[in-house]
Formats: structure tokens, C-alpha cells, sequence
């Protein structure tokens, strides 16, 4: 058996993403391993497919690994994607060889807190989902990108304005009504919290490479707070990025998930 059948690679992109995010990393990695780029439902060509939950997404993706006869793969996940990554790895471990995490969290404990999240969330959601024209969906992304989460993008302003170029298509306004359902839908606030979980979804069995900005202080934080929980579990900086790494700094980023799949591969 070949290495490229041995190991396949599942991407999944981020909330208002797409495959086409991930797609350059992927298309470096298609020489030597089998990747599979997902469209998360309300999302892209997925658009059409009803966000239900968290968990109902990761049943999904399992269901296209078992579809593609990709199972002992590597699960590449950033943010929302690796919200669903972590769930897949819990509810389907049989498929799961390793996981790649990028600035993403196990969920939010606590009920205040979770009550909260889905509070802010909902509110979010709503706006989103007011939006009707491709100068509001504009005004939207922008304000998006202006949460705290993303604070290394307002010393870099091209960037800043390739995000919104990038977020506000009129495909995105035909979809807004499903991206709104989708950012309830898959609140941290709604997630079942997988923090008690971590030690058996993560494991020298089930490596786990989390990549988080240097910049992005609260993903630091979560990764090394996972890091301590879970042995299995490889933290990585990325220097001179925040929370989108693989945008802010996508040859670092990349050089990442090369040497984790090398060692991996050993």
C-alpha cells in the first residue's frame, strides 16, 4: 500500500469559509498523501445543507471519509473546523488517525457561560441574517473581523481588506439566511464541551498538532491548557500571526503540518 493511500488528509475550513481556503496546502501535500477538502454544511457548495449542531456536522464528515474510503486519516481543522475535528475524533475515533488544530477549543464550560456565548452568538446571527445586499454583507465581515479574537489584522490592513474582498461575494448574501442559522447552530455555547474527553481523543495513539498565533492570546492559552491535558497533544506558535495563521503567515503554517506529517510518517 502506497504512502498516499496510508494516509489521507480531511481539511476543514472555518466559519464563512470554504474549501478553496485550504485548497494551496492541500494541493503542496498532493504528491504525497490523499487530501480531501469538506465544505461544512450552510457553507459553499454545502450551502444548501442544513447546520444543525456541532456533533451533527462531525456525523457528516465522518460520512464522507467512510464515502471516499479515506478512514485512518489526518484531520486538518481551523477554528470552527476544528471544533468539529475534536467531535468527529470523539464520536468516530476508528477514523481518526491524528488530528491538526488550528486556534480551535475543545468548548466552553459552565453554564453562565455557555448561556452567554449563545447569547452573543444569537445576536450576531440575527444581524447576519438582516443582511440583503453585498455592501451590508461588506459592513458585516468587516465588523467580524474587528472582534478581539482577530486583533493582529488591524496592523495589517491589506490583509484586512482581502478578507472582506474575499467573505463578501453575492454568493455569500444568497447564503446569509444559512450562515446565520450556522453561527447559531454552532455556538461553542451550544457545543458539547469535550475538555473531560481530551485525554481519550488525544493520545500518543492519536497525536494532535495545535497551531495558534503568537499574537492570539486566548488560543495560546487553550492550547496549552490542552497541551497539559493531553499528552498526545504537540503545541505550536506561529511567530508573527493571530488567529487565522494560515492566512497571516501561510508558509509558516504550512512548514507545521510538514513536519508533524513527517514525524507522523516515520
Amino acid at each position: 500500500m502506497s504512502r498516499r493511500d496510508e494516509i489521507p488528509i480531511i481539511w476543514l475550513h472555518g466559519f464563512m469559509g470554504a474549501a478553496s481556503d485550504l485548497s494551496p496546502f492541500a494541493s503542496d501535500l498532493e504528491d504525497s498523501h490523499r487530501c480531501i477538502l469538506v465544505e461544512l454544511p450552510a457553507h459553499g457548495s454545502s450551502a444548501s445543507v442544513p447546520a444543525l449542531s456541532i456533533e451533527n456536522a462531525a456525523d457528516s464528515v465522518a460520512h464522507q471519509i467512510l464515502s471516499a474510503d479515506a478512514s485512518n486519516a489526518v484531520v486538518v481543522g481551523y477554528s470552527l473546523g476544528g471544533r468539529v475535528a475534536l467531535s468527529l475524533a470523539n464520536r468516530h475515533p476508528e477514523l481518526v488517525r491524528a488530528l491538526i488544530l488550528e486556534s480551535a477549543s475543545p468548548g466552553i464550560v459552565g453554564t453562565e457561560a455557555r448561556r452567554k456565548r449563545r447569547r452573543h452568538d444569537a445576536r450576531v446571527a440575527s444581524q447576519l441574517a438582516g443582511v440583503t445586499e453585498q455592501a451590508g454583507m461588506r459592513r458585516f465581515v468587516a465588523s467580524w473581523y474587528r472582534q478581539p479574537v482577530f486583533a493582529s489584522l488591524r496592523s495589517r490592513p491589506e490583509l484586512m481588506r482581502r478578507l472582506v474582498s474575499v467573505r463578501a461575494t453575492p454568493q455569500a448574501v444568497a447564503a446569509v439566511r444559512s450562515l446565520a442559522a450556522a453561527l447559531e447552530a454552532f455556538s461553542p455555547g451550544r457545543m458539547h464541551a469535550l475538555w473531560e474527553a481530551l485525554p481519550r481523543i488525544v493520545s500518543p495513539e492519536r497525536p494532535t498538532l495545535f497551531i495558534a498565533g503568537e499574537q492570539d492570546g486566548k488560543y495560546q492559552a487553550i492550547g496549552r491548557r490542552m497541551a497539559a491535558a493531553a499528552p498526545g497533544l504537540q503545541f505550536c506558535s506561529l511567530k508573527g500571526a493571530g488567529h487565522i495563521g494560515h492566512f497571516e503567515r501561510p508558509q509558516a503554517y504550512a512548514t507545521a503540518i510538514q513536519q508533524f506529517l513527517d514525524i507522523l510518517s516515520k
